[in-house]
């Protein structure tokens, strides 16, 4: 009941509302010696509607989908690059294959990931934008094992970070930036390769993914290091269509040309 009466309450205030707008309308038109609604009168009016079209557009793009789901696949991590692959059975894009049987590893023992044994890193590019809320992320070997994994540090952002991962020099470059040293999200000491779920303090809009994995404490010289699932929870971003935006500009255009006819009020006021 009570949400019927808040709903009638809203629809009375509405009407009430319209209607006085139509009064404001019709005398404003009526006024004599051509002071009638010329376009440059109305755009204050066009605007707040035509803002109010729009977001109530976005309102019902987005109410279409507003769980947060955790993404698998190479449908949505696209163009992935890894510092190094350690043999074509350990490719990156094991990362987001939901096996966690199956990680991808650098290639630390034959000398040739560029960042040396103790780095790895990760870079890919989601389909589309997105609102992430959790990173599902699990280390070939827990912090201190062979092979294991220490830290990870993960930027997240709406533009590409420029970083070439196959380049040391690169990376050592967006390491000392002002950027660089503000990740999105890190943790480090690891206690299981098991996946786990880690929440961002509070979702992060984006589609470009940098990734560096970095083992210290393992003694062993010939270490491999990797990670089993990198993968994120997430729910998308709608973004505006061209469609959607034409017509919209079509709409506006169409309400000012019908505010330049003048109405038969206007023109017996004129004469």
């Amino acid at each position: 009941m009570m949400t019927r009466s808040w709903q009638a309450t809203r629809r009375s205030s509405t009407v009430a509302h319209t209607s006085r707008m139509q009064r404001i309308a019709e005398s404003t038109i009526s006024r004599p010696h051509g002071r009638g609604l010329s376009p440059q009168r109305l755009c204050p009016m066009v605007r707040p509607l035509l803002s109010l079209a729009l977001a109530t557009w976005f309102a019902a793009t987005a109410s279409s989908r507003v769980v947060a789901e955790v993404l698998y696949g190479s449908t949505y991590y696209t163009a992935p690059v890894a510092s190094s692959e350690y043999s074509e059975l350990y490719p990156v894009t094991a990362l987001f294959d939901n096996d966690p049987d199956s990680p991808w590893v650098i290639a630390g023992e034959a000398g040739n990931n560029p960042q040396g044994r103790e780095q790895g890193w990760v870079s890919f590019v989601l389909d589309q934008t997105y609102s992430i809320e959790d990173i599902l992320f699990a280390p070939r070997s827990p912090s201190g094992q062979p092979d294991g994994i220490d830290t990870l540090k993960v930027w997240i952002g709406t533009t590409s970070f420029g970083v070439d991962v196959t380049s040391g020099a690169s990376t050592s470059a967006f390491l000392s930036s002002l950027t660089g040293q503000n990740p999105t999200w890190s943790h480090s000491n690891f206690t299981s390769d098991a996946v786990q779920t880690y929440p961002l303090a509070q979702p992060v809009t984006g589609r470009y993914v940098l990734a560096e994995f970095i083992n210290t404490t393992d003694t062993n010289t010939f270490r491999n290091l990797g990670g089993r699932e990198l993968v994120v929870n997430a729910v998308a971003v709608p973004e505006p269509t061209v469609g959607g935006l034409a017509a919209a500009a079509v709409a506006m255009v169409a309400l000012v040309r019908r505010t330049r006819r003048p109405t038969m009020l206007s023109r017996v006021a004129d004469v």
